[in-house]
């Protein structure tokens, strides 16, 4: 008998499957605060209250993305979830969320409310082993190294 993927209804996983690159490591990216241009052109200064751990864009993504969860993960939560040096398995699902589904205008928003810097969010998917994830892509077009 032939294999189920000979007979044609097995899906093909190697080409289904997007070939993310490989997230650039984590000093190539700035740990600054984003500039005050793109915190203006974001309009980050009409909602000040929903910075940092509390993220308008962070609570927006996590709240989408996790509509299913038992208990939903929260911008404070993702918040800690960067800043842990040892994430437990919730803080590892929660970046591996962020990773994978945030849109790069979202991974750009929520760096410029605050919620990180690219070198802390860098480090943070490098911690969990999340190297080849959807914010890869994005995330390396402003490494020092350039996109790729």
């Amino acid at each position: 008998m032939q294999p189920r993927a000979a007979r044609g209804w097995e899906p093909d996983w190697e080409r289904a499957v997007p070939r993310w690159p490989e997230l650039r490591p984590a000093d190539s990216f700035s740990d600054d605060d984003a500039p005050e241009e793109m915190r203006r052109d974001l309009g980050v200064h009409e909602h000040p209250g929903e910075t940092g751990p509390l993220s308008r864009t962070v609570t927006n993504r996590l709240t989408r993305s996790c509509a299913g969860w038992t208990r939903q993960p929260t911008a404070a939560e993702f918040y800690e979830a960067v800043r842990s040096t040892r994430p437990d398995a919730r803080q590892r699902e929660i970046l591996y969320v962020w990773g994978s589904e945030a849109e790069w205008h979202e991974i750009l928003a929520a760096h410029a409310e605050g919620a990180y810097t690219l070198r802390d969010l860098a480090e943070a998917l490098h911690r969990c082993g999340y190297r080849r994830l959807a914010a890869s892509e994005a995330m390396n077009r402003w490494s020092a190294d350039g996109p790729g």
